[in-house]
């Protein structure tokens, strides 16, 4: 996932393992901000309109945290 941290998009590359998987962003108190599906095996995110601070991308049951400034 790059860049981290992020002010307009988030770029996020998974292996074919994780396709047709759902991807999941939620906020620091675990609210779900954000969902799609995995279609391919890189996807961006427009990430301008989240307020600043951090956040947990999860795909497959892994979580990542990313911060948006």
């Amino acid at each position: 996932m790059n860049p981290n941290p992020a002010s307009s998009e988030i770029t996020i590359e998974v292996n074919n393992d994780f396709d047709n998987n759902d991807m999941k962003l939620f906020d620091l108190s675990s609210k779900l901000v954000f969902s799609s599906k995995i279609t391919s095996n890189k996807c961006s995110i427009d990430v301008s309109s989240f307020s600043k601070g951090i956040y947990f991308v999860e795909i497959g049951g892994v979580r990542e945290k990313f911060v948006v400034e």
